[in-house]
């Protein structure tokens, strides 16, 4: 089941996890839409409960997946 999240950021539009293929999809608000695979349940768990999401992301996402 794919779960669509929209914070309150100014770095990303949305992201979305589908926990069949451990699939986090994020579109960012400047455009583009990128995809990370491999992502476990609890990381997306925890972007959704971070105070920065952006943050969250640049930290635990970009360039590890």
């Amino acid at each position: 089941m794919e779960e669509t999240i929209r914070p309150d950021s100014s770095m990303i539009e949305e992201f979305s996890y589908d926990d069949e293929t451990q699939t986090l999809t994020v579109t960012f608000c400047k455009g583009g839409v990128y995809s990370y695979s491999g992502v476990q349940e609890d990381v997306f768990q925890s972007m959704k409960d971070a105070d920065s999401v952006g943050r969250f992301f640049l930290q635990n996402i970009k360039g590890q997946y």
